[in-house]
């Protein structure tokens, strides 16, 4: 059976979850943020130079140090 709304099937999340090794997801909270204002795109630039990162007119915020969004963190029952 489905979603008439969304024309997606009905899963029962639990039950796919069922044996799953148990997700941990640390805090991710940044203990201090800051606006940084620039008068010019040159300023951009700069800036990005010197902290290595890549901000952009579409950047909305950045960590620093640069953090890899990639890591996940993956826990089984025994602690491993």
């Amino acid at each position: 059976m489905s979603d008439k709304k969304t024309k997606k099937p009905n899963i029962d999340w639990e039950e796919e979850w069922k044996d799953m090794p148990e997700f941990v997801q640390g805090d991710k909270k940044a203990i201090k943020r800051v606006t940084i204002n620039f008068e010019t795109e040159e300023d951009i630039e700069k800036f990005n130079v010197v902290t290595g990162l890549k901000v952009t007119m579409k950047t909305k915020g950045v960590f620093y140090p640069k953090v890899d969004n990639r890591k996940i963190e993956y826990r089984t029952d025994n602690g491993d």
